[in-house]
Formats: C-alpha cells, sequence, structure tokens
C-alpha cells in the first residue's frame, strides 16, 4: 500500500494527471449545467489509449473535485452549480449577500476537503472484509446485485417509474447488439458491419447527457454576471479554520452520512447535500440564521458531498453495482481496460484499489489548495458567454465521440442519443437508467450464463439471491408509492 503511495506522488506523470484532473473538475463544476457527467463523457474516448492507472487518476480526480468547484456559484450567484451542490445556495448565498463570501468558499472548501478523505478511510476500510465477501458471493448474487442497482436508479431516476424500469431494460436490449460472445450469432445488426461489435458506449454517452445540456445552454443564451474582486487573506482562512474547529463533530457526522448515502446506489449527492442540511439544522440548538446566512448550513451539505464519492466507490468496486451516475464511468473505465469488478479485484489487483484510494484522497486535497490559492481565478470561468461556450464544448464533443473507433457510425450515434436523451430530458424521464442498462447489460448476461451453467435454475433459491430480490421488490413497491402519493 505504501509503495503504491509513493508511486503517485513520486511519478511525475502521475502526479501531473491528478493535479490536471483536480483542476479541471473545479473548472467544470463552476459552469452550471455542465458537471463532471459531460466532463467524464468527454474524456471517456481518450482512456482507449491510456494506461489503466493514468485513466483511473484522470476520472478519480475528476469525480473527487467537481462538488468543490460547484461551490463557487452557490455561493457568489445563488445557482447550484451541480445537482449536488443545492442545499450549499441555502447558507451560502446569505453569506455572500453579507460581504462574507470568502469565508463561505475557504470553509466549503476546507469541508470538502475532510469530508473526501474520510470517503476514502471508509472505502479504505472494505479490503479487510474482501476475503469474507469471496466466501459467501457468487455470480448468482452478484446478478441479483447488477438488477438491484438497475432497478434503483431506473425507480429513483425519473419522475415516471415505468418510464424509468422500461429505460433500464431497454438499455440491456441495446447492449445485446452485436455479435453474442457466447454464441457468436449476430443480433440486431441489419447488415450494418459498424454494429458487429455492439453500439459504442461513447457516443451514446455523449448524446444523452452532453447533447442536451449544450442544447439548453444555447437555447438560453444566459451566463453569470458577478463581482470577481473577492478579499483573501490569512485572516479570513484563520476564520475558516475557526469554523471548522468549532464544528468539528458535525463535520464527521455528516461525512459518515454522506458516505453511507453513497453506499446506496442511485442516492449521491443530491439526496446527501438535501440529507446532510436538515441533519445539521435538526441537531443545532440556534436554528434561526439558517437561510439567512449560517456557517454551520454550508459546513454540514459540504462536508458530506465529497463523502459521498467514497461511499458510491464502495459498491461499485466489490459488486459492479454503481453508487451514483458518475459511479457509471468507472465501472465503462474497468471495461475498456478489461478490469472486472468484484471482491476479486481487491484481491488479486490490490494496486488498482490503492490507486482508486489515494487518488481520491489527493484529489481533495488539491482541489481545496486550487480553491484558496486561485479563488480570483476560478470565479472568472462562470463568466463566459453561453456563445461562445457552446460552440467549443460542442466541437469537443463531436472530435471525442470519433476517438474510440473513428468510424462515422459514431457520429449517428451521438445524433440519434442525443435526440433520445434531450426528449428524456424534457420529460423528466431517468437517462441514467438507459445508460446503466447499457453499461450492465454485458455484465448481466455474463453473471446470468455462469449462474446457469454451475447451479443451473436453483441458483434462484440460494438465500443471497431471495434477500435481494426482495429488496429490488421493496424498493420498486415504495417507489410506486411515493411516485403515486406525489400525484
Amino acid at each position: 500500500m505504501i509503495e503504491v503511495f509513493w508511486e503517485l506522488i513520486s511519478t511525475p506523470t502521475y502526479l501531473g494527471v491528478l493535479m490536471g484532473a483536480s483542476l479541471l473538475g473545479m473548472i467544470l463544476g463552476a459552469i452550471p449545467g455542465l458537471g463532471g457527467v459531460v466532463g467524464l463523457t468527454i474524456i471517456l474516448p481518450f482512456l482507449y489509449h491510456l494506461d489503466v492507472k493514468i485513466s483511473l487518476i484522470l476520472i478519480i480526480g475528476m469525480i473527487a473535485s467537481v462538488t468543490t468547484g460547484d461551490t463557487i456559484t452557490c455561493v457568489l450567484w445563488g445557482v447550484p452549480g451541480s445537482a449536488g451542490s443545492q442545499a450549499t445556495v441555502l447558507d451560502g448565498y446569505p453569506l455572500a449577500k453579507k460581504g462574507e463570501a470568502a469565508r463561505a468558499l475557504n470553509t466549503a472548501y476546507l469541508c470538502s476537503m475532510i469530508g473526501g478523505i474520510i470517503g476514502a478511510i471508509c472505502l479504505l476500510s472494505v479490503l479487510p472484509i474482501a476475503k469474507i465477501l469471496m466466501l459467501w458471493i457468487g455470480s448468482p448474487e452478484l446478478l441479483m446485485l447488477s438488477l438491484l442497482g438497475l432497478s434503483m436508479i431506473s425507480a429513483l431516476g425519473g419522475k415516471s417509474l415505468l418510464a424509468g424500469i422500461a429505460l433500464g431494460f431497454l438499455g440491456v436490449a441495446i447492449s445485446m447488439i452485436g455479435l453474442d460472445p457466447q454464441t457468436g450469432v449476430s443480433r440486431w445488426i441489419y447488415g450494418q458491419s459498424y454494429l458487429l461489435e455492439g453500439v459504442n458506449i461513447v457516443p451514446v454517452a455523449l448524446g444523452l447527457f452532453a447533447i442536451p445540456e449544450m442544447a439548453d445552454l444555447f437555447s438560453k443564451g444566459v451566463y453569470l454576471h458577478g463581482d470577481t474582486k473577492l478579499k483573501r487573506g490569512i485572516a479570513v482562512l484563520k476564520e475558516s479554520v475557526k469554523d471548522l474547529l468549532d464544528n468539528w463533530f458535525l463535520i464527521l457526522r455528516c461525512s459518515l452520512l454522506g458516505t453511507f448515502i453513497g453506499l446506496i446506489p442511485a442516492m449521491g449527492g443530491a439526496v446527501a447535500n438535501w440529507v446532510a442540511y436538515g441533519h445539521t439544522v435538526q441537531v443545532s440548538k440556534n436554528k434561526e440564521n439558517f437561510g439567512k446566512g449560517d456557517i454551520r448550513g454550508v459546513i454540514g451539505v459540504e462536508s458530506a458531498n465529497n463523502a459521498v464519492v467514497g461511499g458510491a466507490l464502495i459498491p461499485t468496486i466489490l459488486f459492479g453495482v454503481p453508487g451514483s451516475l458518475t459511479m457509471v464511468f468507472i465501472l465503462a473505465a474497468f471495461t475498456i481496460h478489461g478490469i472486472i469488478p468484484g471482491p476479486n479485484l481487491i484481491i488479486e489487483m490490490p494496486n488498482i484499489f490503492y490507486i482508486v484510494i489515494f487518488s481520491l484522497a489527493l484529489s481533495n486535497i488539491f482541489a481545496c489548495l486550487v480553491g484558496i490559492v486561485f479563488l480570483n481565478q476560478a470565479v472568472k470561468v462562470c463568466l463566459v458567454p453561453a456563445h461562445f461556450l457552446v460552440p467549443i464544448i460542442s466541437s469537443a464533443i463531436i472530435f471525442a465521440s470519433l476517438q474510440a473507433s473513428s468510424h462515422m457510425g459514431d457520429l449517428y450515434v451521438l445524433m440519434i442519443f442525443g435526440v433520445i436523451g434531450w426528449f428524456l430530458k424534457k420529460a423528466g424521464w431517468a437517462r441514467p437508467a438507459l445508460m446503466l442498462g447499457i453499461i450492465l447489460g454485458p455484465i448481466l448476461r455474463q453473471r446470468f450464463h455462469i449462474s446457469t451453467m454451475i447451479y443451473g435454475l436453483s441458483w434462484l433459491t440460494r438465500p443471497g439471491v431471495l434477500i435481494i430480490g426482495l429488496l429490488i421488490a421493496v424498493g420498486i413497491y415504495y417507489a410506486a408509492r411515493s411516485s403515486k402519493d406525489s400525484k
């Protein structure tokens, strides 16, 4: 473990990639409507040509720092940079209006760093139980866990439960396009040689998530205005450190809360930030300043946000069940490099596991330092006009979609799924469910094939399978009930 850490900090390439990814994540997080998903979809095709360690460092660095960067717009203009930072607006923006923007931002960066490190420590604690899990988790249980993740994201990822579930299994169906690896029979290729290897995941991801955001940004044509002259200094930083020391137990509780929420597939930062804010208000003695500029509101939310990443990585690495949408891209990186997630990964490839942990911790530290030192420069990213931003990013999207296979078919896939993604977003349906179905499709087929070959149909009666199946049914039931109550 120590050797991996030393390799990471002593290798200029690794350290440079991690610092660059942290900076890029900060910038993307500071631009409302973009966030980590768009950035990850753009860099995904380049992973084919990169070493596996560099690929993971790049992705983890971006994911960990996005929720640090999106604090800028929350505090300065009251605009959430992403869904995982909505609650920061409640007290961060009033603090800025009271002339305490630097205090709010510095405190948020420090809390994000601490939360991210606690999440990484929780991820590291999984290692001792990996061998135990190997003894009782087989292919049938892994198959059901994949179905659990798909069902939860389908049920919780949009306005319509049935649409979410249907989109999840539509994604599984789309993943079947091409040659069947078991039988060698081609399916649904309609004479197109491009489809023999299946639908390329890169243009699918770009179409579903990046194209709709660019279309919305272009149609609005609005960019943010604000004062980039923020007061900085040792006195302000000391005040933020005092805020942390005065609320250290709140930071610890909210970090652990964020880690736990990250463990639950489909929850993620969008849920964690509101739960953490509610907890902060509930346990506080003096509640009258919340919503008017109480620093505790920023501390609780930002501690939970970054801890979510460490929690979400646990089911992603151990079971191949993504704890959040961004974890889907971790699975995509594993797929690109031929790595199968599961307990075996930790036992047989511990260096990969340690790279993920140390990249997560160091990225949070880098993002915090960047946020504090380059505060004035970072906020200027938010002032880029939409008519400049959209053409640049759109060109990058087209270029990125062609990187994986350099086939014109990728552009057609990009356009088709761009239209699909735009309609799904307007309808409020679960785009992540469709994406996850395409990602998990091959894993589901492989695990079903292995389970059937080894156990026949008797795998359906295994205790673990029955328990997970019950969890799937309960999750869908409560999702349907809450969907019915909201109408």
